[in-house]
């Protein structure tokens, strides 16, 4: 269920600009970017359940890129595939997270320290970053280190929070990158000394993006006579000349 043609890339996306009335991207598998007249596009996941269509929110682009989209689009599948309702869990992780923005102790622990981390140093960033750094935190971290003292988590901790990643690469590094991040915001404060993190760099491997290779001479001339040969207005063959000098 994992290996989908997935079609859309950042370029595309970021080319791409509002029109009139919203309209979608498809990525594949129910996934999908809409587009809204102001230019602001948003992750979207549309399923059917039991014979009824669903449609739920992923977050706003770019602040969840597309390898994270689709990282959350594979766990909602799987939903899914169960017979659960993707609204229903996204419904109950947004309540839970509303609750538990704000610090409700005082402390060192990780789940204190990383709160105030979000709230000292990411300020200047957007809701949705935030938003998406606090979710992380939410799933990923505080359930297994959250009330652990910052000098009490060692690498070994950090590496079962990303061994319990491994099928979803991207989102594994990504957390890990916040550990980091924090922690390093711990060093400067004098609170800790080390970063348990750092030393996993790499430990899980995140595959490259591919990308399409370029014509050849010989490759670039039959693409030509084949645009010749399909009768394309002038125009249309102008602007793809166009696009192969940009």
């Amino acid at each position: 269920m994992r290996h989908l043609n997935y079609t859309l890339t950042p370029s595309r996306i970021n080319n791409v600009k509002g029109k009139s009335r919203p309209y979608k991207l498809t990525d594949g598998g129910g996934l999908y970017v809409q587009v809204m007249p102001s230019g602001i596009k948003t992750w979207r996941f549309r399923y059917v359940l039991g014979g009824a269509a669903g449609d739920v929110r992923i977050g706003r682009y770019p602040e969840i890129g597309v390898a994270d989209a689709r990282d959350r689009h594979f766990e909602l599948r799987q939903l899914v595939e169960r017979g659960q309702d993707p609204a229903v869990k996204v419904a109950q992780e947004r309540e839970e997270l509303e609750a538990r923005v704000q610090p409700k102790r005082s402390g060192d622990d990780v789940e204190a320290f990383s709160k105030r981390w979000v709230a000292e140093r990411l300020s200047t960033r957007t809701e949705g970053y935030r938003a998406q750094i606090l979710s992380r935190l939410e799933r990923f971290v505080w359930p297994a280190i959250g009330d652990k003292a910052l000098d009490e988590v060692k690498p070994r901790h950090v590496l079962e929070i990303l061994e319990a990643r491994r099928s979803t690469p991207n989102t594994a590094e990504g957390v890990r990158i916040i550990i980091q991040q924090l922690y390093n915001y711990a060093i400067q404060k004098l609170i800790v000394e080390t970063n348990p993190a750092l030393p996993l760099r790499g430990v899980i491997d995140v595959p490259r993006a591919r990308h399409h290779r370029h014509l050849n001479e010989e490759e670039l001339g039959a693409f030509w006579n084949s645009v010749a040969r399909q009768g394309a207005h002038f125009v249309t063959i102008a602007a793809t000349q166009f696009l192969t000098y940009t």
